[in-house]
């Protein structure tokens, strides 16, 4: 089973947050139809004295597929590289002017100690592509920088590179659209809203084994499409890095892009219904989720891989949407129990709300949390409620920590300007227990 690092990053993003949902599907367009990209005239590069702090794009394509083209996670939406210059993508004043003479060295026969950095796709430091150029705007090169200085031997490799691909290494060709420097985006372009909308359909189908997965070659010299692994340490701590061509892509190449970043569950299709079941049965029972959600993402997994007091547990994890798209839950449940072991439901809020002070102590907002509870799950035997003062999601406002007598607990976040509640999180009694032994040794806050 893979874990990549695109789902450990979606399940810590699940605790006490709201997830955005996509736009407005995109105006349709002809399967791999080449599209251009935006001319340099359209990109400008803000700065002064202290060198480039900036990339902005001026007069933003509304080609989905652009690189770098008012894309989500795109260079193009980094504010300022001022405080990390290591990644801004292209070399350095000081490595550029170093690179003339480098070149003539190298025509003398000098070359690098170390090994070719040409198409390298694995534990990459440096790395040099030939793009197919029809597919990427004419760019038919493609160079990945570590985010620290490139010492002699580093720069000779990546004229070597160059040098076999035909090339003269310039550092003035060196841009964002062909260039990607110390973790500033993990990708040559973001997925366009089409694409997003296919890869979510896809991916059930995927994980089920429903269609068969295509072959795959992580290298983007082939077909434009490529996957490659990173030295974390080099770059920001991305672990890796995807190529996607300036066109649509087709559901083959997102069915290989969901094997290379997801990969299937380590269980069966008949396991896996089996415990989708049992998870639809407990969310509708817990946090009263209507059977008619659908799942989104599943996988099996190890609960340590998503936080820290984990138990050893072997979970299903799934997620689920409802169909006005409102409102989403997650769960997990013990593969060997099917019991339930942890859950929450949130919608779709504002991404900002006026902060409104308040007391988190108030006992009003015991009292909401604990109708909140008995509303979601009317057995609930409710042993004590503490109020934990203020959390913060998308809001601040007041934590309410309702403990049952079985053991499991509730966490309620509320909005102190109307008392509506935020968020709710379910927990059964192991993980409760490991919960408040985590935070006990950690932050001395002793159960109370």
């Amino acid at each position: 089973m893979k874990s990549g690092k695109f789902k450990r990053t979606l399940a810590a993003a699940l605790a006490l947050c709201a997830l955005c949902t996509g736009a407005a599907l995109a105006e349709e367009i002809v399967e791999n139809a080449v599209v251009p990209l935006p001319t340099p005239a359209q990109q400008a590069v803000i700065g002064g004295a202290d060198g480039p702090t900036a990339i902005y794009v001026t007069e933003p394509t509304p080609d989905p597929y652009a690189l770098y083209a008012d894309q989500p996670d795109s260079v193009a939406e980094i504010a300022s590289f001022k405080d990390f210059p290591m990644q801004y993508p292209a070399l350095t004043d000081a490595e550029a002017a170093r690179v003339p003479g480098l070149l003539k060295r190298y025509d003398a026969g000098e070359r690098a100690t170390q090994p070719s950095v040409l198409g390298v796709t694995e534990n990459v430091r440096i790395g040099v592509y030939a793009l197919p150029a029809d597919q990427y705007g004419g760019e038919p090169v493609f160079l990945i920088l570590p985010g620290e200085a490139l010492t002699d031997d580093d720069l000779l490799a990546i004229i070597a590179a160059y040098d076999a691909l035909g090339l003269r290494f310039d550092p003035a060709s060196v841009t964002p659209r062909c260039c990607m420097r110390g973790g500033s985006t993990s990708s040559t372009r973001a997925l366009a809203d089409d694409e997003r909308q296919r890869y979510a359909a896809l991916l059930p189908l995927y994980t089920r084994a429903t269609v068969p997965c295509p072959a795959y070659d992580p290298s983007p010299s082939d077909d434009g499409m490529g996957f490659i692994t990173l030295q974390s340490d080099c770059f920001s701590g991305l672990e890796r890095f995807r190529f996607l061509p300036a066109r649509a892509m087709t559901d083959d190449e997102l069915l290989a892009l969901i094997d290379a970043e997801q990969g299937r569950p380590d269980a069966s299709p008949a396991d896996l219904a089996a415990y989708e079941s049992a998870l639809i049965r407990a969310l509708h029972d817990r946090l009263d989720m209507p059977h008619s959600a659908q799942l989104t993402w599943e996988e099996v997994a190890d609960d340590t891989v998503y936080e820290a007091w984990g138990t050893g547990r072997t979970v299903y994890i799934a997620q689920f949407k409802a169909l006005d798209g409102e409102t989403e839950w997650y769960g997990r449940i013990d593969t060997e129990t099917m019991a339930l072991t942890y859950a929450t439901v949130f919608g779709n809020l504002p991404s900002f709300i006026p902060h409104v002070p308040g007391n988190p102590f108030d006992d009003q907002y015991a009292e909401i949390a604990e109708a909140h509870v008995r509303a979601l799950y009317p057995d609930a035997d409710i042993a004590r409620t503490e109020l934990w003062g203020e959390a913060y999601s998308n809001i601040t406002g007041p934590l309410a920590h309702v403990v049952l007598t079985d053991g499991a607990c509730y966490e309620i976040q509320m909005d102190y300007a109307t008392g509506t509640v935020v968020s709710a999180q379910y927990s059964d009694a192991v993980r409760c227990a490991a919960m408040d032994a985590y935070y006990s040794e950690a932050y001395g806050m002793a159960d109370q």
